[in-house]
């Protein structure tokens, strides 16, 4: 099969309109189960995709690369979990046209039938929706990534999840077959804003923000932040993020994280890995649906990502983060932090996954 290009190593490029996909299929078949608002209810200023409108999107918008095949693997997979309320050997018109295009994307790109590996009666959703859903999942993503010529094995998918007090609560486990080296930038949140730029616009060490930074309200406006080139690396770092997609029209948040980071190598003594933990400092101000800057916007952020040596050539990454979000207030709250719960899981799959292929 023939080597696909890649984006600078290590960087996972991507585009919106292909992320919202991603988040369009992973909301039908989750909304039911976490018990949140039906899709053609959310206050949104874009409507969400189609089951099938989605599907389309993957194919329409991919191209002959690694990140193009691994959305089509993740939808793929996504269309295979179990889904609330369906019985076994159930597929409705909308789901069947929806794996129809993403068959004809994955026979596309291949240049071949994929028919041979997709038609494995493993991959039929009897034997499917006995499986746990994290083993269904990992199931037809390996299956799909074959066909898509994504050029590393991953042999290892669970996943915890929770939604709580609007809370999320989300951790991803994955094992892939690749030296631990090769994941010691990918793990620096230093480096978030080079490595992933469609989320992260900026991150930079920093120092807490003092007194005279302040307004009356107490409140920071990042750009009283000292410059990077002003301080020495820290245990505060600031960051840029957006939330992507036409569908919410570009929000930002930007925050102060209180980190640990070690990703030192080689490992000594008895550390196995590298990584990072963090924990919200403040959110120090928002641009909600493109509209403003408000001061806060996010009242719950931490979690950890860390890349672990299980054997000379495999390395286990894991994730976590918790979040919800204060802002926008009001009834668009609810629907802000029910999308959350719906896009950080779509959001760390793809950032772990594709952290995994380039």
């Amino acid at each position: 099969m023939a080597t696909r290009p890649r984006t600078e190593a290590g960087r996972a490029g991507g585009d919106l309109e292909g992320l919202e996909a991603l988040f369009a299929l992973h909301y039908h078949g989750a909304w039911q189960r976490l018990g949140l608002t039906p899709p053609e209810s959310l206050p949104l200023p874009v409507a969400l995709p189609s089951l099938e409108e989605g599907a389309a999107r993957l194919v329409e918008r991919a191209k002959d690369d690694v990140e193009s095949g691994l959305a089509l693997a993740l939808g793929f997979a996504e269309l295979h979990r179990p889904r609330a309320g369906a019985p076994v050997g159930a597929l409705d018109e909308a789901h069947r046209r929806a794996l129809g295009h993403l068959r004809r994307g994955l026979d596309l790109r291949s240049g071949r039938d994929a028919a041979k590996v997709l038609d494995d009666p493993a991959l039929g959703l009897d034997a499917l929706l006995g499986l746990p859903s994290d083993q269904a999942f990992l199931r037809a993503f390996s299956s799909a990534a074959a066909v898509a010529g994504l050029p590393h094995r991953v042999s290892l998918f669970q996943s915890s999840f929770s939604y709580r007090h609007r809370v999320t609560d989300y951790t991803l486990r994955i094992d892939v077959d690749r030296p631990l080296v090769d994941f010691q930038k990918q793990v620096d949140p230093r480096e978030w804003h080079t490595k992933v730029p469609l989320v992260w616009k900026k991150s930079f060490p920093t120092k807490l923000p003092r007194p005279a930074d302040r307004d009356d309200d107490g409140a920071v406006d990042p750009s009283q932040l000292d410059p990077p080139a002003a301080v020495v690396p820290a245990a505060v770092l600031f960051e840029e993020a957006v939330w992507p997609g036409p569908l919410l029209q570009l929000t930002n948040y930007r925050n102060l994280l209180d980190v640990t980071i070690d990703v030192s190598l080689p490992l000594t003594g008895a550390r196995r890995g590298i990584g990072f933990t963090y924990q919200q400092a403040s959110c120090l101000t928002s641009t909600i649906a493109g509209i403003g800057k408000e001061y806060g916007g996010i009242d719950v952020d931490s979690g950890y990502g860390r890349a672990i040596q299980v054997a000379p050539r495999r390395t286990r990454l894991e994730a976590r983060k918790r979040a919800r979000f204060s802002k926008p207030g009001g009834a668009l709250n609810r629907a802000y932090n029910e999308l959350g719960a719906v896009y950080l899981p779509v959001l760390i799959n793809w950032l772990v996954l594709a952290g995994t292929q380039l």
